[in-house]
């Protein structure tokens, strides 16, 4: 999948999204260095569109030391609230060494997901660690 073109599932709610249906995110109009912009264009009011915004660094090298690879990827979903528009967001953000495998990076990632949908997602939803 390109991150220019991207269809994500609304209304669906498990590891492997089925039901609900399909939002779009195509390229936005936007040019930054190291980053790519998509939004959902089915929605035709501007302050409520949503979108997400991908931000990679490549790991440099300083003194003989590697930094982290840095990959960051926002979510956008602008909302009125009595005619106050407020930009909700989820950010997710990786910082992985270059020297870590494919495997520690796809674990690491896959245990990143697993918070968002497992009872942790309480958390998330009402800030309660009961």
């Amino acid at each position: 999948m390109s991150l220019h073109d991207i269809t994500v599932k609304s209304g669906a709610s498990s590891w492997t999204p089925t039901g609900g249906s399909d939002v779009n995110f195509t390229d936005a109009p936007v040019t930054v260095t190291g980053m790519v912009q998509v939004a959902n264009y089915a929605n035709a009011t501007y302050r409520e569109r949503e979108y997400i915004t991908f931000f990679g660094k490549e790991p440099s090298a300083n003194n003989g030391i590697f930094g982290k690879a840095v990959r960051k990827a926002t979510v956008y979903v602008p909302r009125d609230y009595d005619e106050v528009y407020v930009k909700n967001l989820l950010r997710i953000e990786a910082q992985i060494h270059p020297a870590m495998t494919d495997l520690d990076k796809a674990l690491l990632l896959d245990t990143g997901a697993q918070l968002l949908l497992s009872a942790a997602r309480e958390y998330y939803l009402k800030g309660t660690t009961a």
